[in-house]
């Protein structure tokens, strides 16, 4: 498979360098592009773009990968990707699907993160996010991540990475899967299960302000705090079929994630169908719409595309695991693991 390799701890990382090691020994066609300093928490994010600025790419040696193209990027794990989508790291083969639909497929691997990236707040994972934007040209991803323990269990998340990879190819285009690791010998790792996102994680932030005297007092014109963010443990307890509970219980997790997409009701292609095919259009114009609290049965409390809003419509509801399709808590995609 030709690969991308990217991260957001950026390029000095240890973890990317044992992930790109294992794909390569693995048989991959590997790539790295990385950040050239940390962007932890960047997300999706590729930084100020102007015709004005430049973007440095720096060629450079990774340990452990003699004969694997390296590139420092001046940016985001995001702009590592559009980079090399665009050409900047030369004819190395990162065609865009849509255009060059006959092309062999590539793929983006991220991480291996410092940490695990579990519940919504991916949302901010610049690992994750690197995925996602490879998402939003067409090319499918795999984020992974690593609980935090010392000795980091880098080898155990490069040998899962390995192991799920190949899924990527027989999955439908555009396919991100999230990857997250128990801070485990490879050994001790009870198998890989299906995960959906816990609602919070195990730690959440606090602010605190450094230089005043009352803290949450006004802020005068002209007045600068500090303010330094904590990281503190809960005593919260997630559900057991999400991925923050799953790498808990000594399995790795892996969920399959959405990035830029519409909410919609689960039934909407079934309804638009039966909307060409057997509803009078003019049902559902502007000029022939019935009374807000009476809208046509064929419409009653479903958001369609391209029908006039009602204020009856309920708003779809993104939490809702119809709402958007993904694996249901099933047996493991793989299980028992490979010894």
């Amino acid at each position: 498979m030709r690969l991308l390799l990217t991260n957001d701890d950026g390029i000095e990382s240890e973890g990317l360098h044992v992930l790109a090691a294992a794909m390569a020994d693995a048989g991959h066609d590997v790539v790295i592009a990385a950040p050239d300093q940390d962007y932890s928490g960047a997300g999706a994010s590729i930084g100020r773009i102007s015709t004005d600025d430049t973007i440095s790419v720096q060629r450079v040696e990774v340990p452990g990968c003699a004969g694997v193209p390296a590139f420092a990027i001046g940016g985001p794990p995001g702009l590592c990707v559009v980079a090399a989508r665009l050409g900047a790291l030369g004819d190395l083969g990162f065609h865009d699907p849509a255009f060059e639909p006959t092309a062999p497929p590539w793929y983006v691997v991220s991480g291996i993160n410092a940490g695990a990236n579990t519940a919504r707040s991916i949302l901010h994972s610049g690992t994750v996010g690197a995925c996602l934007t490879a998402q939003n040209f067409g090319v499918s991803g795999l984020a992974v991540s690593v609980a935090w323990a010392e000795p980091w269990q880098w080898d155990t998340a490069a040998r899962l990475a390995v192991d799920v990879l190949p899924m990527l190819e027989d999955a439908p285009d555009r396919t991100v899967l999230n990857l997250n690791v128990p801070a485990l010998p490879f050994d001790e790792v009870l198998g890989i299960r299906w995960a959906r996102l816990a609602p919070f994680g195990s730690v959440r932030f606090a602010v605190t302000e450094q230089g005043r005297q009352t803290s949450g007092s006004k802020l005068d014109p002209g007045e600068t705090i500090g303010l330094e963010l904590e990281l503190i443990a809960t005593d919260y307890q997630p559900p057991s079929d999400t991925d923050q509970a799953i790498i808990q219980a000594g399995y790795a997790a892996l969920t399959t994630l959405v990035g830029v997409a519409e909410a919609w009701d689960p039934d909407h292609d079934r309804v638009a169908g039966a909307l060409a095919d057997d509803v009078d259009l003019a049902d559902v114009t502007e000029e022939s719409a019935p009374a807000p609290d009476e809208p046509p049965a064929h419409l009653r409390g479903r958001v369609i595309p391209g029908a006039p809003l009602h204020p009856v419509h309920r708003i779809p509801d993104a939490s809702d695991r119809r709402t958007l399709h993904r694996p249901e808590v099933a047996s493991d995609p793989i299980a028992p693991l490979p010894k």
